[in-house]
């Protein structure tokens, strides 16, 4: 047959995901200070140096029921084609990212090299998943024998919009 509509499919599942990241960062920046407002321009110029160490930190996990509606056409039993509508239930889940800078300052007033202080700059934000999220599904796959070769977007509306990307192998049996 030419082509072929694979009619209307329900799927569902369990989907748990974690993932953590850390990042570290030496940041080392040189920088010429300004003249005070209301000293003589023939004041000595400060030259800084800030020896920086950046960290960011982030840590999700999540854990929810997929349930997907879907329809395909086949072309030539080669090439399926197929779209739908996901709605994925969240059962909990959470979202840790802190960063964290910190430098001290030395500077040159003239040849001398001196201490000019320290900072620091550090945030911290948690949050908890949306109750339920619905996403909208276009994916090809490509058929032969056994083997199912996919590719799958998912994406969602709203602020911010978010898109995914999947590809893998599936074994029809």
């Amino acid at each position: 047959m030419l082509l072929r509509w694979g009619g209307l499919a329900i799927t569902t599942g369990i989907d748990s995901s974690h993932m953590a990241l850390s990042l570290r960062k030496n940041i080392k920046s040189s920088f010429a200070m300004p003249v005070l407002a209301g000293q003589p321009a023939s004041t000595v110029g400060v030259t800084a140096v800030a020896d920086n160490v950046a960290r960011f930190n982030v840590d999700m996990t999540t854990r929810s029921v997929p349930l997907e509606i879907t329809t395909s056409l086949r072309l030539l039993t080669l090439l399926t084609v197929y779209g739908g509508v996901g709605f994925d239930f969240q059962l909990g889940g959470s979202n840790k990212m802190d960063l964290d800078v910190s430098a001290s300052v030395t500077g040159r007033i003239g040849g001398t090299e001196q201490p000019m202080g320290t900072a620091r700059a550090s945030a911290n934000v948690s949050a908890d998943p949306s109750p339920a999220k619905v996403r909208g599904i276009l994916g090809a796959q490509f058929n032969l024998f056994l083997l199912r070769f996919f590719v799958q977007v998912n994406m969602t509306s709203g602020n911010p919009m978010l898109a995914s990307l999947a590809t893998g192998l599936r074994l029809a049996y």
